[in-house]
């Protein structure tokens, strides 16, 4: 049993607020989703703001973020040498949004180099525009780059697209989300909408963990955070 294979999905779905435990490729693994509801936690949370119901209306998604963690290193084959997401994968961040990966590494082709990225604190974004092909991101703490060995201080954050415009609304920016490009939340602020409206991707596995971050820059934001220290950039790669 792969960890995206339809009977983990369709069991993840039936029961979101129960992990589940499997095999794949002879390594034991736990897939979690993160938030159980996305749609009803940001009716919750943002009940005051103007236009919920419209920009609820609207999110491709209701569970939000998986995360599966290997007991043991394990090699993902997340995409071939096309640059083509495979298709468990493809289906997992369709139906959750964000699938997070821990304990892995990836299959490189020689002549597809990652590029590193970091960003200003708190600056939610896109990565990719509407006439690109490639819409998906691939964020990787590789475990044979030395500069990635320790844990990552700097985070990513992830929000639906509604919760960023909801967040903009409530800031007074919603004139200016179109581009979704925004600075938004405070620490403080972003602390509290965690596990409720946003995902965070710590990268704070132990030194020499792999880790794998996966969105479709269309239906999502992220944001790095450094919570008071910048640190390494994360390698990307986009993703059909």
């Amino acid at each position: 049993m792969g960890c995206l294979e339809p009977v983990v999905i369709e069991r993840l779905i039936a029961r979101p607020d129960e992990p589940v435990r499997g095999m794949s490729a002879g390594q034991g693994f736990t897939a979690t989703v993160l938030i159980p509801d996305i749609v009803q936690a940001a009716r919750g949370y943002y009940a005051d703001v103007p236009g919920l119901e419209k920009e609820l209306a609207e999110t491709p998604f209701r569970t939000f973020g998986l995360e599966v963690r290997f007991d043991a290193p394990h090699r993902l084959e997340a995409f071939g040498e096309d640059l083509c997401l495979a298709p468990d994968y493809r289906r997992a961040v369709d139906l959750f949004g964000v699938c997070t990966f821990s304990n892995v590494s990836l299959p490189v082709p020689p002549d597809k180099e990652f590029q590193k990225n970091i960003f200003p604190d708190l600056k939610f974004h896109t990565d990719r525009g509407a006439l690109f092909e490639n819409q998906v991101s691939l964020f990787y703490r590789n475990p044979a780059d030395p500069d990635h060995r320790p844990p990552r201080r700097t985070s990513t954050l992830i929000i639906p697209n509604a919760v960023f415009f909801l967040q903009a609304e409530r800031e007074g920016q919603r004139d200016a989300a179109g581009a979704r490009n925004l600075v938004l939340f405070q620490p403080e602020t972003a602390a509290a909408a965690l596990g409720k409206v946003m995902v965070r991707m710590a990268w704070d596995g132990p030194p020499g963990t792999g880790e794998v971050c996966l969105f479709d820059n269309r239906t999502v934001v992220h944001a790095s955070h450094h919570d008071g220290e910048r640190h390494y950039p994360i390698a990307v790669q986009y993703l059909t």
